[in-house]
C-alpha cells in the first residue's frame, strides 16, 4: 500500500470522526428540522469554511450551504419539513420559500414517490404556482394594445432607438396574431418598457386617456423593481 493511499485512508478516518461529519451522517436517524439545526450549530462552532466542511462531510460546498440556509428559516416553517426527507436538490428552493410556498412544497414532497427523478422541478412548480407569474412572464402576457401604445408613444416622444421602436412594433404585431414572445424577446421588451416608464413616456396619470393600458404595463414591470 502506498504512502499516498495510507494518507487518504487516514484522512478519511479523521474526517469520519469529526463532529460535523457525525452530525451530517445522522440525516437518517433524526427528523429533518432537528438534523438541520444540529448541522448548523456544529458547523458554526467548528470554524470551518464551506470547502473544508464539504471535504469533511464528503459532499459539495453547495449542499452544505443549502443546509445552512435552511437553518435560518423560522422554527414554524422548518417544522413543516420535520418528518420529510427532501432531496438535496430542493434545499435552496425550500430555503428561499415563504410559509405559504413551503406548505405547497411540503404537500408535493409528501405525495412524491420515493424514487422521483425530478424532485426539484416539482417543488419549483409548486412554489411558482403560489408566487404567480414573474415580471418577464407578465410582460410576455401583455396585450397587443399595450405594445401598440408603447410603440406609438416611443415614436411620438422620439424615445429609444429606431431599432428599439421597431422591436416594440414587431412585438405588437406578434401579439395581434396570437404568437408568444420567447423568453429572450420578453426580457428585451421588459427593458424597453422600463426605459419608457423611467423617461415618463408611459405614465398612468389620471388625466391620460391611455391610463388603463399604461397601468397594465407598469404593473407588469413591478416585480422587476
Amino acid at each position: 500500500m502506498s504512502k499516498a493511499k495510507d494518507s487518504q485512508e487516514g484522512d478519511a478516518g479523521i474526517f469520519k470522526s469529526h463532529p460535523l461529519a457525525v452530525a451530517w451522517n445522522e440525516f437518517d436517524s433524526k427528523s429533518f428540522d432537528e438534523w438541520i439545526m444540529n448541522v448548523s450549530e456544529v458547523y458554526f462552532r467548528s470554524g470551518l469554511d464551506l470547502r473544508q466542511a464539504a471535504k469533511i462531510t464528503n459532499t459539495r460546498p453547495a449542499e452544505v450551504q443549502a443546509a445552512l440556509k435552511l437553518a435560518v428559516l423560522e422554527e414554524t416553517s422548518l417544522h413543516v419539513l420535520a418528518e420529510l426527507k427532501p432531496a438535496k436538490t430542493t434545499w435552496f428552493l425550500l430555503a428561499a420559500a415563504d410559509e405559504e410556498e413551503l406548505m405547497a412544497a411540503a404537500s408535493v414532497l409528501i405525495s412524491m414517490p420515493p424514487n422521483e427523478p425530478r424532485p426539484s422541478i416539482l417543488v419549483s412548480e409548486a412554489i411558482r404556482e403560489i408566487q404567480g407569474p414573474n415580471s418577464v412572464e407578465k410582460v410576455s402576457g401583455l396585450s397587443s394594445q399595450a405594445f401598440v401604445y408603447a410603440s406609438e408613444a416611443a415614436v411620438a416622444y422620439e424615445a429609444l432607438s429606431e431599432k428599439s421602436q421597431k422591436a416594440l412594433k414587431n412585438f405588437a404585431r406578434m401579439k395581434k396574431t396570437g404568437k408568444v414572445l420567447t423568453t429572450k424577446q420578453a426580457i428585451y421588451a421588459q427593458d424597453l418598457l422600463r426605459q419608457l416608464v423611467e423617461q415618463g413616456v408611459i405614465s398612468n396619470k389620471p388625466d391620460s386617456k391611455y391610463r388603463e393600458v399604461a397601468l397594465e404595463i407598469i404593473q407588469a414591470l413591478e416585480d422587476a423593481e
